[in-house]
């Protein structure tokens, strides 16, 4: 029983960290690198 609830935690926290960098990699990936010096 205590190896299940384990598991289900280690489960739970690998797509918490996955969705995590998930949407960051998203947002950065959007940028178009060419523009994004000519705004600073």
């Amino acid at each position: 029983m205590i190896s299940i609830v384990l598991a289900g935690d280690v489960l739970t926290m690998s797509l918490l960290g996955l969705l995590a960098t998930w949407i960051p990699a998203q947002r950065a990936l959007s940028v178009d690198p060419l523009i994004l010096p000519r705004k600073e």
